[in-house]
Protein backbone atom coordinates (compact mmCIF):
# COMPACT_ATOMS: atom_id res chain seq x y z
CA UNK A 1 0.00 0.00 0.00
CA UNK A 2 2.45 2.29 0.90
CA UNK A 3 4.92 1.82 -2.28
CA UNK A 4 1.79 2.19 -4.28
CA UNK A 5 1.00 5.78 -2.77
CA UNK A 6 4.58 6.84 -3.30
CA UNK A 7 4.61 5.71 -6.67
CA UNK A 8 1.74 7.91 -7.38
CA UNK A 9 3.15 10.90 -5.58
CA UNK A 10 6.68 10.27 -6.93
CA UNK A 11 4.73 10.66 -10.89
CA UNK A 12 2.76 12.97 -9.91
CA UNK A 13 5.95 15.07 -8.76
CA UNK A 14 7.60 14.23 -11.69
CA UNK A 15 5.32 15.27 -14.18
CA UNK A 16 4.41 18.48 -12.61
CA UNK A 17 7.43 19.50 -12.92
CA UNK A 18 8.32 21.00 -16.56
CA UNK A 19 10.45 23.88 -16.02
CA UNK A 20 13.53 22.06 -14.91
CA UNK A 21 14.82 18.00 -14.56
CA UNK A 22 13.74 16.75 -11.59
CA UNK A 23 15.89 14.05 -10.43
CA UNK A 24 14.86 10.87 -8.19
CA UNK A 25 16.79 11.86 -5.45
CA UNK A 26 15.20 15.47 -5.27
CA UNK A 27 11.37 13.77 -5.32
CA UNK A 28 12.46 11.75 -2.50
CA UNK A 29 13.93 14.27 -0.79
CA UNK A 30 11.35 16.73 -1.27
CA UNK A 31 8.76 13.92 -0.01
CA UNK A 32 11.15 13.55 3.13
CA UNK A 33 10.97 16.92 3.86
CA UNK A 34 6.81 16.67 3.75
CA UNK A 35 6.82 13.82 5.74
CA UNK A 36 8.85 15.81 8.70
CA UNK A 37 6.47 18.67 8.33
CA UNK A 38 3.17 16.45 9.05
CA UNK A 39 5.09 13.81 11.46
CA UNK A 40 5.59 16.83 13.22
CA UNK A 41 2.01 18.26 13.15
CA UNK A 42 0.89 14.57 14.17
CA UNK A 43 3.27 14.67 17.22
CA UNK A 44 2.14 18.74 17.80
CA UNK A 45 -1.62 17.07 18.39
CA UNK A 46 -2.87 18.86 15.07
CA UNK A 47 -6.15 16.91 14.36
CA UNK A 48 -6.09 14.67 11.51
CA UNK A 49 -9.09 16.39 10.30
CA UNK A 50 -7.55 19.77 10.18
CA UNK A 51 -4.15 18.27 8.09
CA UNK A 52 -6.96 16.57 5.95
CA UNK A 53 -8.68 19.70 5.59
CA UNK A 54 -5.55 21.46 4.04
CA UNK A 55 -4.87 20.08 1.26
CA UNK A 56 -8.82 21.05 0.01
CA UNK A 57 -8.22 20.01 -3.62
CA UNK A 58 -8.61 16.28 -5.23
CA UNK A 59 -5.49 16.55 -7.28
CA UNK A 60 -3.36 13.08 -7.61
CA UNK A 61 -0.70 14.52 -5.45
CA UNK A 62 -3.25 15.70 -2.90
CA UNK A 63 -4.85 12.35 -3.07
CA UNK A 64 -1.62 10.51 -2.13
CA UNK A 65 -0.69 13.16 -0.08
CA UNK A 66 -3.49 12.24 2.19
CA UNK A 67 -2.65 8.28 2.05
CA UNK A 68 0.88 9.57 4.14
CA UNK A 69 -0.70 11.80 6.20
CA UNK A 70 -2.81 8.93 7.47
CA UNK A 71 -0.10 6.86 7.41
CA UNK A 72 1.50 9.36 9.94
CA UNK A 73 -1.68 9.15 11.98
CA UNK A 74 -1.53 5.61 12.49
CA UNK A 75 2.37 6.41 14.71
CA UNK A 76 1.67 6.54 18.39
CA UNK A 77 2.16 10.21 19.73
CA UNK A 78 4.86 10.95 22.11
CA UNK A 79 5.54 13.03 25.18
CA UNK A 80 8.90 12.96 25.36
CA UNK A 81 11.32 15.48 22.73
CA UNK A 82 13.37 12.68 22.07
CA UNK A 83 10.91 9.89 21.26
CA UNK A 84 9.15 12.83 19.14
CA UNK A 85 12.28 13.06 17.32
CA UNK A 86 12.86 9.45 16.97
CA UNK A 87 9.54 9.13 15.68
CA UNK A 88 9.40 11.84 12.87
CA UNK A 89 13.17 11.09 11.80
CA UNK A 90 11.74 7.01 11.32
CA UNK A 91 9.13 8.00 9.30
CA UNK A 92 10.63 10.30 6.87
CA UNK A 93 13.34 7.51 6.67
CA UNK A 94 10.48 5.44 5.54
CA UNK A 95 9.10 7.44 3.14
CA UNK A 96 11.98 8.32 1.70
CA UNK A 97 13.29 4.58 1.50
CA UNK A 98 9.95 3.83 -0.04
CA UNK A 99 10.14 6.26 -2.64
CA UNK A 100 13.84 5.31 -3.34
CA UNK A 101 12.55 1.17 -3.89
CA UNK A 102 9.49 2.56 -5.91
CA UNK A 103 12.37 3.52 -8.38
CA UNK A 104 13.99 0.50 -8.60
Amino acid sequence: MKKMILVGVLSALSSASNAAEVTQADVCRELGDLSVKIMTARQNGIPLSTMLEALNDDTAVANHMKQVIIEAYKQPRYSTDEMRARTIEDFRNDVELECFQAAN
